[in-house]
């Protein structure tokens, strides 16, 4: 944290946005949420300064990264969208796949496996095209989670079922034998 405090002061306006996201996730894994929100809101206001799109979609995507850690789901979605917007308008393939990969993570965070698989399978296209291994074994692994997830969720949803079923016929068997 010392290391990045000290090197922004000495960076010129266009480089800061980058070191300001750095230390804005470290905050972000001590806990420092606030700290880390008001870095990231300052970064987003030197991106705006500078006219840096891409920054500024960084620093949108960001933002958008630590609200969904905090369980603030509809105002992640809000952000990503912006990120997506302004990487989509600077034709920016890898910003494209770094949102999507998000708001997949979103979207399984919210029980929606669907659009979850649907975004990291669209982000895997990306990431595909750029040769991006590290990221495309990430997606591999959040796909493989969600199919288990789903299969999961089948197994209990068929349970479930059964489970209603045999009560109801426990239920019935139990009726009749009071019945004279």
């Amino acid at each position: 944290i010392d290391y990045y405090q000290r090197a922004l002061p000495l960076l010129a306006e266009n480089e800061k946005v980058s070191t300001m996201l750095k230390l804005g996730q470290v905050l972000e894994i001590i806990g420092r949420w606030q700290e880390a929100d008001d870095l990231y809101q300052q970064a987003l206001e030197v991106a705006n300064t500078t006219e840096d799109r891409k920054a500024q979609a960084m620093c949108q995507l960001s933002i958008g990264e630590m609200l969904r850690k905090r369980g603030q789901f509809s105002d992640a979605l809000s952000w990503y969208e912006r990120s997506r917007a302004g990487f989509t308008e600077l034709q920016d393939e890898e910003g494209q796949g770094k949102v999507l990969h998000s708001l997949g993570t979103l979207s399984a965070q919210q029980g929606d496996y669907r659009d979850a698989t649907q975004y990291y399978e669209q982000s895997m296209d990306i990431r595909l095209s750029l040769g991006d291994q590290i990221n495309i074994a990430n997606l591999l692994n959040n796909l493989g989670i969600l199919a288990t997830l789903c299969l999961m969720t089948a197994v209990l949803s068929a349970l479930f079922r059964f489970t209603r079923i045999g009560l109801a016929m426990r239920a019935s068997a139990a009726e009749r034998e009071k019945s004279p």
